[in-house]
């Protein structure tokens, strides 16, 4: 009977730990797979950051540029009223 006993158990403990090995791959496998969607979203983050700050740089390229501009035309039209004056004058 002991020893029957005994046999009972040890299936019970070898069954227990095969289950537990299972659920031990089984979340392994799972912590893999959310490690990786985290390290494809990162690079996601990482790439449109480095897209916005590429697109603010060329923002602020073309803000300068129209700076330039509107000082040109300022200048031009300041050219053209004195033209203007001396012309009328």
């Amino acid at each position: 009977m002991w020893a029957h006993d005994m046999a009972e158990k040890d299936r019970i403990l070898a069954q227990a730990q095969s289950v537990q090995e299972e659920l031990e791959r089984k979340a392994i496998a799972e912590a893999q797979k959310v490690q990786e969607r985290y390290q494809g979203l990162t690079a996601e983050v990482e790439a449109s950051h480095a897209k916005s700050r590429l697109l603010q740089a060329e923002l602020e390229e073309r803000e300068e540029k129209v700076k330039e501009l509107q000082g040109h035309c300022d200048s031009l039209v300041s050219q053209n009223n004195i033209l203007a004056t001396s012309s009328a004058a």
